[in-house]
């Protein structure tokens, strides 16, 4: 039956989220676990040392720091390395709200790409530290440039993915983070560029709302 088997080709980067869930609603924690991962231990202004050392040593060490594959989560941290995020967020997904916002009036700043690496076991890798690295170094004063140009990777490297695993058929673009609606087109005009044919949600959502039609659909199959 069409849809009854599926395989995981490819994946996002992994990061330490220090704290678990508690991290969501504070995204200079998820910058901090990425902090871990490229070995930068000082804090971003405004952030406590004492708190910031903690996180790092968390993340670093794999206390209560679970791995997580989520863009959402590196849209969070993006935001709060560009100052869009410095202490708590009232609901999921309003770092990047503001992150889209700010990256909607701006030019895309030079930046490097988000390349596609295979794993051990031969998976194709979205990996975002070269980005980030060169973010930080950055330290932009203003969020506008880098907020777009943080689109424009995550869409190129998207869309790199999906023609390397060499897809039979069309793209459905799905989940939360295709809400936003910069990304979204974005993905879809590099994925028709490269003669592949995107899908985009209508009748039921990308995020949250659209998971209990999916399960019903895999119960059915099984």
């Amino acid at each position: 039956l069409e849809g009854a088997e599926w395989a995981r080709v490819g994946t996002l980067r992994s990061a330490p989220l220090p704290g678990g869930d508690v991290a969501v609603a504070e995204p200079v924690r998820q910058l901090a676990g990425r902090c871990a991962v490229l070995g930068r231990e000082a804090p971003p202004p405004g952030v406590d040392p004492a708190r910031w050392a903690a996180w790092l040593r968390q993340s670093s060490r794999g206390v209560n720091a679970p791995a997580t594959h989520a863009v959402g989560r590196l849209f969070d941290a993006v935001a709060a390395a560009l100052g869009l995020a410095p202490g708590r967020v009232s609901w999921e997904g309003q770092a990047a709200v503001r992150l889209e916002r700010a990256a909607r009036s701006a030019d895309p700043a030079p930046h490097p790409a988000m390349p596609v690496v295979e794993d051990a076991g031969g998976r194709l890798v979205l990996d975002w530290v070269p980005f980030l690295d060169a973010l930080l170094d950055a330290a932009p004063e203003e969020p506008g440039p880098w907020a777009r140009a943080f689109h424009e990777a995550l869409a190129d490297g998207a869309a790199t993915l999906a023609r390397r695993a060499g897809l039979p058929g069309p793209v459905a673009l799905t989940g939360g983070v295709f809400q936003n609606r910069l990304l979204a087109e974005g993905v879809a005009a590099r994925l028709e560029a490269a003669g592949l044919e995107p899908l985009l949600h209508r009748a039921v959502p990308p995020n949250d709302g659209g998971v209990a039609f999916g399960q019903l659909l895999a119960a059915g199959w099984r």
